[in-house]
């Protein structure tokens, strides 16, 4: 919760004069002023001491690491400046949690972790991806890198729906690789089944479906997987 904190809040910080002209982030709390930048810049403060302070009461490892993991998800947010593959960045920032989830609790980082962060961070990238379909026409406008703009819309769906079943492939690899249960393959089938039915509500010259609430099934797609990882593991 504290990296979390931290890296969505200098998120929200280094790109609060740019949200104001994006349709899709003109509505976030410091475009409209709902905070003052300095709040955003106590909150980073607030998410680090938080992070650091329950990374030292895990072991060893977990501090080692926290100042890698703390400075990652603050420069990501600097690579759409600099290039086309900044969703891949993205990817990775919110890939740090499982294998971060792992270290807590083993005190180590073991291959199966690696797995499950690669499945986040192709699961995550091919999704901001998406997004950056629908801000194609402001990154233009604002000479901002991404995807979608260097290689065209219809090819960055291709690449996502490839990403998708990449990740969704290394899920299934890891089920069968820690010897879980069918609970969980029936989690996983339906899960894909959604992420499928997503990737198919969109067309490179109508993402009119972005916004649609069938495309709004990340949500639940999580709680399938964890709820059926439970049973798989507990059953």
């Amino acid at each position: 919760t504290g990296v979390r904190t931290l890296g969505m809040a200098a998120n929200r910080f280094l790109h609060r004069k740019e949200d104001v002209h994006n349709p899709r982030t003109a509505n976030r709390h410091l475009p409209t002023g709902k905070l003052k930048p300095f709040e955003v810049v106590g909150l980073m403060l607030v998410g680090t001491g938080v992070f650091f302070y329950a990374a030292a009461q895990l072991n060893g490892l977990a501090l080692a690491l926290a100042p890698v993991a703390a400075a990652y998800v603050v420069v990501y947010s600097f690579a759409k400046y600099y290039t086309w593959a900044c969703h891949f960045f993205l990817g990775w920032a919110l890939a740090i949690s499982p294998s971060a989830a792992w270290i807590a609790v083993t005190g180590r980082l073991d291959p199966e972790a690696v797995l499950l962060s690669v499945v986040v961070a192709l699961w995550a990238g091919g999704f901001d991806i998406i997004y950056g379909c629908a801000d194609i026409d402001f990154d233009r406008k604002y000479g901002v890198n991404s995807f979608p703009k260097r290689f065209g819309i219809a090819a960055a769906l291709r690449t996502t729906k490839v990403m998708h079943a990449a990740s969704a492939t290394a899920l299934l690899a890891l089920g069968f690789w820690l010897d879980l249960s069918f609970f969980y393959f029936i989690g996983w089938a339906i899960a894909v089944s959604l992420l499928a039915l997503e990737n198919s509500l969109l067309k490179a010259d109508d993402l009119s479906k972005l916004r649609s609430p069938l495309f709004q099934y990340n949500s639940v797609i999580s709680m399938v997987l964890l709820l059926f990882t439970i049973l798989a593991v507990e059953l």
